[in-house]
């Protein structure tokens, strides 16, 4: 079974990408605490 996010609640920031809920519990777990200042999607690479 798949879930869909509601717009809404992803505009309100009620959710997010389970990647960045692991993410941050593997930062806290290794006591690391990084600035990010940006992410960046690459679309398509050169070559």
């Amino acid at each position: 079974m798949f879930h869909a996010a509601d717009p809404e609640d992803i505009l309100n920031g009620k959710i997010t990408d389970v990647y960045f809920e692991r993410s941050l519990r593997i930062l806290k777990a290794k006591g690391v605490n990084p600035q990010v200042k940006a992410e960046f999607i690459a679309k398509s690479l050169p070559g």
